[in-house]
């Protein structure tokens, strides 16, 4: 039976940060129903450590930690997790935020109601139907990322839309205008569930 969504996380030298995002993504509402997959993109500093050590109390769930064997950047550890993805909608973090515990399952409720290919948080406003999103992130109506989106898997593989790696910086924008043109519905919830960490002081 497929997870209902596949939880990615792509790691390199947020060890200062990682414990608090981890437990916030075990601990989710519906865990039970997700798979997690934790990409350490050849961190340098203790960052595997401290995904292991947090990952062995969570016996009980679905994890998947994978390492790779260079450096590939955010993109291309984003597109490690998707290839190994098996669930319903995938989720994508970053490794130093957390989220509320029931960001995955408010997300996924509201896709599954409404039959949605994205379902969007993080919004100070709740856009029309007929809202335009590729209009809106070229006007930059709202946050450019991928971690505020829950997205059906399938959108990606039927469309081919993968993170072009060696684009690290901007990389989101790329991949967000490609899904909403493809989406056939998206909707979203002024719910704010992820909490952005400003000032990074990764390690």
């Amino acid at each position: 039976m497929e997870p209902l969504v596949s939880i990615c996380l792509p790691v390199y030298n947020t060890s200062l940060y990682l414990k608090q995002c981890l437990e916030s993504l075990y601990n989710q509402t519906i865990a039970d129903k997700c798979e997690f997959i934790i990409v350490n993109d050849c961190s340098t500093a203790n960052s595997l450590e401290v995904i292991n050590k947090v990952t062995s109390r969570y016996n009980n769930l679905s994890i998947k930690i994978i390492s790779h064997n260079y450096n590939k950047g955010v993109a291309g550890a984003r597109n490690t997790a998707l290839e190994v993805a098996t669930g319903k909608y995938c989720l994508h973090l970053d490794s130093d935020d957390w989220c509320e515990l029931n960001y995955a399952e408010t997300l996924a409720n509201l896709a599954e109601k409404e039959n949605a290919d994205i379902v969007t948080s993080f919004f100070d406003f709740t856009p029309p139907e007929s809202y335009d999103y590729v209009k809106g992130l070229l006007n930059h109506e709202f946050p450019v990322t991928s971690w505020t989106r829950l997205i059906r898997r399938d959108l990606f593989l039927k469309n081919n839309i993968k993170w072009v790696e060696g684009i690290n910086v901007g990389e989101d924008p790329i991949i967000s205008c490609k899904l909403f043109y493809f989406a056939n519905k998206v909707v979203a919830t002024p719910v704010k569930l992820y909490h952005y960490r400003e000032n990074r002081d990764v390690s």
